[in-house]
């Protein structure tokens, strides 16, 4: 199997390569992406030969490494830092953060091609590879493995629909993953899944995004005015489907809370003008905000049309409602992460359809911190009592989960300078 999939990944080339073009004119790829996808190119400035290597598809696997980085730079000033990416938006999001730091580089994550392989590992040379999360590039792998490169899966996700599919081709399945000489489970789900494929080096210690360093700095976009005469509370990662649910919800709650603010921030962007009319067609004042936008008065939903903005809002907000988790289509992988909210202290809401997160829900869950909703009148309700009391966040949660965040941290730095 795994040779029928080496073969196809040489035939399959022109196609994936068209798909790429499209995406530039769908604005989900640019030049820079492509070429970098299909044709690696030389770093003139690298000159390291101590170079470690992150691979975090998305925008949470990509923060979730920055504390482990921080801890690397400070330990070994001289090892330099590549990270890879799949997206423009986790790309924007590193290059952010890469202004903190020497020695670091992003690019973009190679195609799954021998060729394209070869080149990029011969310019980079890393002595490590971390993947993180459910990154599994069967020819990158054997590749690295063949040069005797070190290999790290962090944070390993393998959920129960993931297990079903790797079923299906057990044997290479077993190879593939054995090829790694650690993988950090982000659960005991996971754990008992990569046991399940046949995975031999494995140590659970905890999810890694509880250690993460949430950037809670506020930005002064709703004037003092607004602030003292209102009522806020926020729907995020919302999917498509959930907004309706949330619009709805808003309507109910604005009969007992006349100076109500809901701020929507969509999973994708790219639904912000659907939500906003939608929002307007049930006579709802609304405002679509993008990066450097104040909040207008007299305005009830305000949808976020931009990235990387979610620390800001759960500032604002006590009461936080987590998408993916109302629409039935995502009963076998459902759930958003909520640790972000959690670590602002917000009280969170979230559905029946969690399977991607069912074990973080139920910590936070066992702290009181979230509560699960079956439907819009049951979040209305919830909401009305939290919007009513004048009670602060909780900051001995915060403390909590920072510390089991420090502890996760420690115990990972641990595992992983056994390879540094």
């Amino acid at each position: 199997m795994f040779l029928v999939y080496k073969i196809s990944t040489y035939l399959v080339f022109p196609i994936f390569f068209l798909i790429l073009c499209l995406r530039i004119i769908l604005k989900k790829e640019t030049f820079e992406s492509l070429y970098q996808k299909t044709f690696p190119q030389k770093n003139f400035n690298f000159k390291s030969d101590s170079c470690i290597w992150f691979h975090a598809a998305s925008i949470g696997e990509v923060l979730s490494i920055f504390p482990i980085i921080n801890d690397i730079k400070k330990r070994r000033e001289n090892t330099f830092i590549l990270i890879t990416t799949n997206t423009l938006s986790s790309a924007k999001i590193v290059r952010e953060k890469m202004k903190n730091y020497e020695d670091i580089d992003h690019k973009f994550f190679p195609l799954d091609n021998p060729i394209i392989i070869r080149r990029f590992l011969n310019i980079w040379k890393p002595k490590l590879a971390i993947f993180v999360d459910s990154e599994i590039w069967p020819n990158f792998l054997s590749i690295l493995k063949e040069k005797n490169t070190k290999l790290v899966l962090l944070n390993a996700r393998i959920t129960n629909k993931t297990l079903n599919r790797w079923r299906h081709v057990k044997f290479s399945a077993k190879k593939i993953f054995n090829y790694f000489d650690l993988c950090l489970p982000c659960s005991n789900e996971s754990e008992k899944n990569l046991k399940q494929i046949g995975v031999n080096k494995i140590k659970y210690i905890g999810n890694i995004k509880f250690s993460q360093d949430y950037d809670f700095k506020k930005f002064d976009r709703i004037n003092k005015t607004i602030m003292s005469q209102s009522k806020f509370w926020c729907a995020a990662s919302i999917h498509d489907g959930e907004d309706e649910f949330v619009l709805n919800a808003h309507l109910k709650l604005k009969e007992k809370f006349k100076n109500l603010i809901t701020f929507i921030i969509p999973r994708h962007i790219i639904n912000t003008q659907k939500i906003y009319q939608k929002s307007i067609s049930k006579g709802l004042s609304s405002q679509i905000l993008s990066q450097d936008d104040v909040v207008f008065e007299n305005k009830e939903i305000i949808i976020v049309n931009s990235f990387g903005l979610l620390p800001e809002f759960f500032n604002y907000c006590k009461n936080v409602f987590i998408g993916k988790s109302l629409i039935n289509k995502f009963k076998k992988d459902g759930g958003q992460n909520p640790i972000e909210a959690a670590k602002n202290g917000c009280k969170i809401f979230y559905g029946p359809n969690i399977s991607n997160f069912t074990e973080i829900y139920n910590y936070l869950d066992s702290l009181q911190i979230s509560k699960g909703v079956k439907n819009e009148a049951d979040l209305v309700k919830y909401l009305t009592k939290n919007l009513e009391s004048s009670e602060p966040k909780n900051f001995k949660n915060i403390e909590i989960l920072n510390q089991n965040g420090n502890d996760i941290l420690n115990k990972t730095l641990n595992e992983l300078y056994r390879f540094i």
